[in-house]
């Protein structure tokens, strides 16, 4: 659930998603499925600046 949100949900759920569950699990599962995947290297960006830079959720 929370892959599919990061690739494909608009900001809006991502922010839920990060309401539903925690940071860390969210910062996990984009490092072991999406982090080094060239085709959502835009997502990536985004994800990266605004919710883990930035400290989105904490």
């Amino acid at each position: 659930m929370i892959e599919y949100a990061l690739k494909y949900a608009d900001f809006d759920d991502i922010k839920l998603c990060l309401e539903l569950f925690s940071k860390r699990e969210v910062k996990v599962v984009w490092e072991k499925t999406m982090q080094n995947d060239k085709s959502f290297i835009k997502t990536n960006l985004i994800v990266v600046r605004v919710f883990f830079w930035y400290g989105y959720g904490e």
